[in-house]
């Protein structure tokens, strides 16, 4: 009802309720006035479908990330595990009821070793390995060999014959098929994964850098770091003169994927 106590719709002077509502006068403006706000309204709603759209979509992709990234993993739980990576029989199941596989390796669980020295010998003993999407693919069959503590080696080859992939089982992103990787003689499988990673340093070929300083960059890989902690790193990486050249210094912004440092003052 309007403020003047009349009805604009002209409807509730049947129902004996109301039968002392009188109706209001059809005003001209007011028809046009409703015209235009169902009009702009409709417009509205088309625009705003697009938006819903992508947020309903985001959702929807976000979901078994999410899923996988706040499940944990029991040791004690369950002897058969599932590899991550193992393809999934998905052809009569809705996206929200494909179980996902357990963690065959979880960083964030405190199971396993955590020696309290660490020397740094690496074996790789007879082992073979595919990726778990490709398992008829393998990678390495039977490579054995042995890293002294604080020597330098090179391991070449042309794309693809499995440098990266080395990396990446010792720092055991993947574990292999058969044979056995071990640091000063105990099974990398039997140590603790966050603190094995804790102690490997890797610079990738196409490092990542994110739209941030150069210090908050380099304290990704370890929160908590003091100015110190990370000018020490950065010197013992040959970084801390060319980073003290920027007119900022640690505190530059490098942009995504570094694109903002200046190539000149690198060289």
């Amino acid at each position: 009802m309007k403020k003047s106590g009349c009805d604009p719709s002209n409807t509730l002077k049947s129902a004996s309720a109301f039968d002392d509502v009188e109706s209001c006068s059809t005003v001209g403006a007011d028809v046009f006035g409703a015209l235009l706000g169902i009009s702009f309204g409709a417009m509205g709603m088309a625009q705003i479908s697009n938006a819903v759209e992508a947020f309903i979509g985001a959702r929807a992709s976000a979901y078994p990330a999410l899923e996988a990234i706040n499940r944990k993993f029991d040791p004690n739980e369950n002897g058969t595990l599932e590899s991550v990576e193992t393809p999934l029989e998905v052809n009569t199941l809705n996206r929200s009821e494909i179980p996902l596989p357990k963690y065959v390796i979880d960083s964030t669980s405190n199971y396993g070793k955590k020696p309290k020295t660490i020397k740094g010998d690496i074996k790789f003993n007879n082992i073979s390995f595919s990726y778990p999407t490709r398992r008829e693919q393998l990678i390495f069959n039977g490579l054995s060999l042995s890293i002294r503590a604080g020597s330098t080696i090179a391991i070449v080859g042309s794309s693809g014959c499995g440098k990266s992939s080395i990396i990446s089982l010792l720092e055991r992103f993947y574990d292999v098929n058969s044979g056995s990787i071990t640091v000063d003689g105990i099974d990398i499988r039997d140590i603790n994964v966050q603190w094995l990673r804790e102690h490997v340093g890797l610079v990738s070929q196409e490092p990542v850098l994110f739209a941030r300083t150069i210090k908050e960059n380099i304290s990704y890989g370890l929160p908590g770091a003091t100015d110190e902690d990370i000018i020490r790193v950065c010197k013992s990486a040959s970084a801390h003169e060319f980073i003290s050249k920027f007119e900022n210094g640690y505190d530059t912004q490098v942009g995504d994927k570094g694109t903002q440092v200046s190539i000149d003052v690198l060289l």
